[in-house]
């Protein structure tokens, strides 16, 4: 028993082994950081291109002050299933102009 684990064969083996588990937990440490990295910048392109659409159908309704319609569309992001939470807000400029 003793000279199998002095063997040559043997310690090939463990050292061929313990070289497997290093390059496979490196492999999964890299798929996982490339993973989420391209989820997180395909998520921050989706944003920009619902708040692009969403602020070019919203601004003519606010020039021209259709309520009802801004109501309505307002009403149906908030339904969707993509939008969970919109905010909205005014700069300083343009709430003077709203104002009058």
């Amino acid at each position: 028993m003793n000279s199998i684990i002095h063997s040559l064969r043997f310690k090939l083996i463990v050292f061929s082994i313990l070289i497997e588990i290093i390059m496979l937990s490196l492999l999964i440490f890299n798929a996982n950081r490339l993973i989420s990295s391209n989820l997180t910048s395909e998520t921050y392109k989706q944003i920009e291109i619902i708040k692009s659409n969403f602020q070019a159908s919203i601004l003519p309704l606010l020039i021209e002050r259709d309520y009802a319609s801004l109501d309505a569309l307002l009403l149906e992001y908030t339904n969707s299933k993509n939008i969970v939470y919109i905010f909205t807000q005014l700069s300083h400029i343009d709430s003077n102009k709203f104002m009058n």
